[in-house]
């Protein structure tokens, strides 16, 4: 961070997340245009991000279909979402840093949502591997009724 961002944080409490030239005024540090965002949004976003790291480590020490690693993987996917969507709704945000915001938040809860449907499958006893649970396959007739289209 240049000192003009660093003084210009601590005078208003506020921290520089994108910047760019030229640009609407939502701040400035720098010399440039700012998304800004309170010191306490950012906080939780750089939280959110930590505990994400920490269970994606886990995730690479852990024996595969691990429940609670899952979880613990969809739980910090969504709080990340959460931080992202917290960003989104700042007022005056230009419509595209509103939409990578949103398809950010997006990802993060599909991911979410996928690491919570790994925790309810679990691993096959004894093998390490995962349970897939399929639906069963409705056999469909050829249009003849023999073999052949």
């Amino acid at each position: 961070m240049s000192d003009d961002m660093t003084a210009h944080v601590g005078a208003r409490g506020l921290v520089p997340v994108a910047c760019w030239l030229p640009g609407r005024l939502l701040g400035s540090a720098g010399g440039k245009d700012c998304l800004m965002v309170s010191e306490f949004m950012a906080g939780r976003w750089e939280q959110a991000y930590r505990e994400y790291g920490l269970a994606s480590e886990l995730v690479v020490r852990s024996e595969p279909g691990d429940r609670a690693v899952a979880r613990g993987m969809s739980a910090a996917s969504r709080a990340v979402a959460l931080a992202w969507r917290d960003i989104e709704v700042i007022p005056g945000l230009p419509w595209w840093a509103v939409a990578a915001v949103h398809a950010a938040a997006e990802a993060f809860d599909t991911q979410a949502r996928d690491w919570n449907a790994r925790a309810s499958i679990g691993p096959i006893p004894g093998t390490g591997r995962r349970r897939v649970e399929r639906a069963p396959l409705a056999v469909q007739p050829f249009p003849d009724g023999g073999g052949s289209w």
